[in-house]
């Protein structure tokens, strides 16, 4: 029996019968975010948005208005897993509507 052959049978065995369920807590975690509206339609010209469903936490917005307040200077610490990614995409899109098209870099710091 060829490799490829032997191979593709065994995933098959290992394949589940039926597609996984959710555990509670994900499921949890989910409740609130509406995966069946389709996103309202972007900015003509292209802008990036921060997406409808996104709230950004109260201590994003104050990183972000502080960030703003610097004059686009200084550096966001924020705890791991509390949302520095989110946060940084959220202030290149202010940043966008602010200044217009550019680049914006962003460096992550451990």
């Amino acid at each position: 029996m060829p490799f490829s052959d032997a191979v593709a049978r065994s995933r098959l065995k290992l394949c589940p019968a039926q597609p996984p369920t959710q555990e509670p807590r994900v499921s949890a975690m989910n409740e609130g975010y509406d995966t069946d509206t389709p996103p309202p339609e972007r900015s003509k010209r292209g802008a990036p948005i921060t997406p409808f469903w996104l709230n950004l936490r109260p201590y994003q917005k104050q990183a972000i208005e502080n960030w703003f307040r610097n004059k686009g200077h200084g550096t966001l610490r924020m705890a791991t897993g509390s949302g520095q990614t989110i946060t940084a995409l959220a202030v290149a899109a202010a940043l966008y509507f602010v200044r217009g098209d550019g680049v914006v870099l962003f460096r992550m710091v451990d």
